[in-house]
């Protein structure tokens, strides 16, 4: 059976009062909520510096192919 939690409404596991996002702490509770959204902003921000490197090694290797033909 879940609950609710006090703060937002979310539903949670029995016995816990609070959602993990709402009680500020990833390991709190058993609902998991808080520990994946940090992990899925770490995969984002994971995937934005790849592209930026991405976009960087492109930029370098068009520069390079300007400089030699011109």
């Amino acid at each position: 059976m879940s609950n609710y939690c006090g703060s937002c409404g979310i539903s949670i596991p029995s016995g816990q009062s609070y959602c993990s996002m709402c009680y500020g702490d990833p390991a709190y509770g058993r609902d998991g909520y808080l520990e994946a959204y940090m992990q899925e902003q770490e995969r984002k921000h994971q995937e934005e510096k790849e592209a930026e490197a991405e976009y960087e090694r492109m930029l370098e290797e068009q520069m390079l192919k300007e400089k030699q033909n011109g």
